[in-house]
């Protein structure tokens, strides 16, 4: 399948084994809480649409889709579909908050990601998490 070759399985070489044998993957998800943001960005869609347009080339992804963003009342959801996962954001001016997530099957700069979606969004703050999902996935089907 053509999307096989935009996979790297992580292998490691042990000696004690031999050849070199395919290491459990561990598939990175950055999971972001943007506090006091400057509200008009978190209502802005072409801002919003431009930040997920822009972030799979600054963290090393392929698309496979333009974004999709739904506007509602409250705000903004959207995501953009990569080769590896997608990015997915969720946004409340009225809070000042939005939610975010990049996740991937291939590992990525967090910081690089985490920075450029703070400062898209003029984030006061910021509660970063990075979760390592895929622990004993072989990654056989990729």
């Amino acid at each position: 399948m053509w999307w096989k070759d935009l996979f790297k399985i992580f292998i490691y070489e042990d000696p004690s084994s031999g050849p070199l044998d395919k290491i459990s993957m561990q598939l990175p998800h950055l999971i972001l809480d943007l506090k006091d943001c400057d509200p008009e960005k978190l209502n802005d869609l072409q801002l919003a649409y431009e930040v997920l347009d822009k972030l799979p080339d600054q963290i090393g992804m392929v698309k496979v889709s333009p974004p999709i963003l739904f506007p509602y009342e409250g705000g903004i959801t959207g995501f953009v579909v990569i080769a590896t996962s997608h990015i997915a954001i969720h946004t409340f001016p009225d809070d000042k908050y939005a939610f975010l997530d990049v996740f991937s099957c291939k590992d990525f700069n967090v910081d690089k990601a985490a920075e450029y979606l703070i400062e898209h969004f003029a984030a006061g703050s910021a509660d970063k998490q990075f979760v390592c999902r895929g622990k004993g996935f072989g990654g056989k089907g990729l």
